[in-house]
């Protein structure tokens, strides 16, 4: 009943949360408020709100971690929003302040306000007032002191700041005293922060009036690289922890967090032959073959696939680090295959088949997951499938796709059957199937040669899957490519290679419970 409750609250904190930014962003379009004051009201109120909701939250440990699910998902859609895989004009119009969708995924503004909320529930939650106190300067105070400056201030600019008005900072330092103020009150009367209900009002009062003077001056310095919605917490926090008493349930959250983390990290100095040796192994590959690789990644793209090679050594060992290679080196060459007439016929890869960023994550997203699930498991064997058979169905993608585009005769659409010209997102053709097929196997067999494992249990369950992913990939395409602004070809290679992994290690650990029956 108690999980219920405090699901409940989740559900709200992040309902709520939508709708805030929608409410004003409706206000903003039919001229009602302007956009800076709907971005800044969006500012006051979303923090303040969400804090409301803290005390109906249950006792149970789990409680503080369930409500940084509302954080979390909004920094998730700050992100998503600002890299473009997401379409949300009003979340724009809402939270920044030039309309540019690239403000959201910088570490300021919008999303540096998230993620100390993030903090705050993770470290102070209801039970230390030192977090409600920089929650409140940095919403109140913080929030309040940009609009009372753009409106009154001008004119009237502080001597050590001309950026900042002495109205925007009279604003500030009201606004984070009366919110604090309010907001420990009703923490205090709904039965939590009891350490604070014996210091008395007044001394309260005095301790936040320090803090919400210091956190002005704050504010109020010149600052060309930290923002404002971080220094003003991080003041708020620091002097709350001083002045003010509470108890940090931190301190046993992060005890637990610790335990994982030093246990996760004595997995990954256990792995065999280890990361550092991957990095010099792998760095080593990449001096010799740069001339290779330039041919087929961009310069970017290389720093990513260093990282990539890297992991993979370090946990799989050098054989499947040589399958990886072998991907890359048989993707690259089939790139090229009649490639002067898919330019064309304008259906080949943009600059001359060098693959950027996203493509390396693309096809080895999966692949990074195996090597890191098989690291924090301990269990190698069980997850080098799923990293074969992610790698063999990107590669029978790549070969089916620049195969039929080369010399496939005739292309159908893999929803409809339709005949369609080469080259066409979901369409598929004898010619580049039956190859995609065939480089399938092909990886399989060698995968099976380098761990030394049966035929019949390993190469025959990583190429059928792979096969059919490449199908669910060509569905994919089809059906979903281009229908969603996050929905590329990256994106999609990363679905069907994960569904690929998984398959594999499902199937792989099926059979091995199936062998040991008696």
């Amino acid at each position: 009943m108690l999980v219920l409750t405090d699901v409940a609250c989740t559900v709200l904190s992040a309902l709520g949360a939508a709708l805030l930014v929608r409410f004003f962003s409706v206000l903003g379009q039919l001229g009602a408020i302007e956009r800076r004051l709907s971005r800044k009201l969006v500012h006051i109120t979303g923090g303040l709100l969400f804090m409301l909701v803290w005390p109906l939250y249950s006792d149970a440990p789990s409680a503080a971690f369930l409500a940084t699910t509302v954080p979390l998902l909004n920094a998730a859609r700050l992100i998503a929003t600002g890299c473009g895989w997401l379409h949300d004009p009003e979340l724009v119009t809402a939270a920044t302040r030039s309309g540019n969708r690239h403000e959201l995924r910088q570490i300021q503004g919008p999303l540096a306000y998230v993620l100390v909320l993030l903090c705050i529930v993770l470290c102070g939650w209801r039970r230390h007032p030192a977090g409600v106190v920089a929650a409140a300067m940095m919403c109140g105070g913080d929030g309040l002191a940009d609009v009372a400056g753009s409106r009154w201030g001008k004119g009237r600019p502080l001597p050590w700041n001309s950026s900042k008005s002495w109205p925007g900072s009279a604003a500030m330092l009201l606004g984070s005293f009366v919110t604090a103020i309010g907001m420990l009150s009703y923490f205090t009367a709904m039965g939590c922060m009891q350490p604070l209900q014996a210091l008395g009002l007044a001394a309260m009062a005095q301790r936040v009036a320090l803090i919400a003077a210091a956190c002005t001056l704050v504010e109020s310095l010149p600052s060309w690289w930290l923002d404002d919605n971080i220094t003003v917490p991080a003041a708020a926090v620091a002097l709350g922890a001083a002045w003010l008493p509470g108890a940090w349930p931190a301190a046993a959250q992060m005890s637990t967090l610790w335990q994982a983390a030093h246990a996760a990290a004595a997995r990954a100095a256990a792995a065999q032959p280890g990361l550092l040796v991957g990095a010099a192994a792998n760095s080593a590959v990449f001096a010799v073959g740069m001339p290779v690789l330039r041919k087929g990644l961009s310069d970017r793209a290389i720093s990513h696939a260093w990282l990539l090679g890297s992991a993979v050594y370090g946990v799989f060992g050098a054989g499947s680090y040589l399958l990886m290679c072998l991907y890359f080196i048989v993707g690259t060459l089939v790139t090229r295959v009649k490639l002067q007439q898919k330019q064309q016929e304008h259906i080949a890869e943009a600059h001359e088949g060098r693959r950027g960023v996203g493509s390396v994550w693309g096809s080895g997203a999966a692949a990074l997951a195996c090597a890191v699930l098989a690291m924090l498991t301990g269990r190698p064997d069980i997850w080098q499938v799923g990293y074969v058979a992610s790698l063999a169905s990107k590669l029978a993608d790549t070969v089916s796709s620049e195969i039929g585009k080369a010399y496939g005769t005739s292309t159908y659409l893999i929803t409809s059957l339709k005949q369609v010209p080469r080259g066409t997102e979901g369409a598929v053709s004898l010619q580049g199937t039956l190859a995609g097929v065939i480089a399938a196997a092909g990886f399989s067999v060698t995968a099976m040669l380098a761990y030394q494992e049966p035929l019949v249990g390993t190469a025959l369950l990583t190429t059928g899957i792979a096969a059919a992913a490449n199908l669910l990939e060509s569905y994919l395409g089809a059906t979903l490519q281009g229908r969603f602004a996050w929905m590329t070809n990256d994106a999609v290679n990363v679905l069907h290679t994960s569904a690929a992994a998984a398959a594999a290690v499902s199937w792989h650990y099926m059979l091995a419970d199936l062998a040991a029956v008696p």
